[in-house]
Parts: structure tokens; C-alpha cells; sequence
């Protein structure tokens, strides 16, 4: 059914979302096709498979930045799985402040 296939999704990526995850990560994993991922991603979210990371990943990092005192660098690893300046850049364009000012501004 639909529904249990972006269930499905969403598990994949929540589980796996530390790691390096390709579209057909996913779809070996969920026994879809990459179109077929694509598609149901774009309908349920309108984004595509990459975006739809990259907001799932920034939502941990700014959790973790909130409250934690986790290094950024660490954090940075934990969520883009490597380059920090990736992550400061991505994290950026979206809060629009760097993550260390971010916490700053955020943390309780």
C-alpha cells in the first residue's frame, strides 16, 4: 500500500540516517524502484530523495546543537557523515546564521 511504502521510506532513512544513503540504498532495502521512491518522495513531501535528507539531517543537527554541547565538528559527522564546511554551508542557507551561533542564540 502506499502508505506503508513511505513508512517504509521513512524507516530506511531514519535508521540509516548517519550513513552515506543513496536512492538505491533505499530502494535495495525497500524492493521499490529508484522512479517508484522518487515519485512517492516528490507526492508525500515535494522534495526530492536528497532534499528530503538534507531537511531530515539539518532537524538532527539542530536538535543536537540545541541541547547538547556536542562539538560542531562532531555534530557535522554525526549528521553529513564528514565534511564540516558542507555542513556550516547547508545549515546556513536554511537557519541563516552558522550552527555555533545558531546554538548560541537557541540554547536554554
Amino acid at each position: 500500500s502506499k502508505t506503508n511504502n513511505i513508512g517504509n521510506i521513512e524507516v530506511f532513512i531514519n535508521r540509516n540516517i548517519n550513513k552515506k544513503i543513496t536512492l538505491k540504498d533505499v530502494s535495495k532495502n525497500i524492493f521499490l524502484s529508484e522512479k517508484q521512491i522518487s515519485r512517492i518522495i516528490e507526492k508525500e513531501y515535494g522534495c526530492t530523495f536528497s532534499e528530503l535528507l538534507t531537511e531530515k539531517r539539518l532537524a538532527i543537527a539542530e536538535v543536537l546543537l540545541k541541547t547538547t554541547d556536542m562539538k560542531i565538528s562532531d555534530i557535522a559527522s554525526q549528521t553529513f557523515y564528514g565534511t564540516e564546511s558542507y555542513f556550516y554551508t547547508v545549515f546556513k542557507n536554511k537557519y541563516g546564521v552558522s550552527p555555533l551561533k545558531y546554538r548560541n542564540i537557541t540554547k536554554k
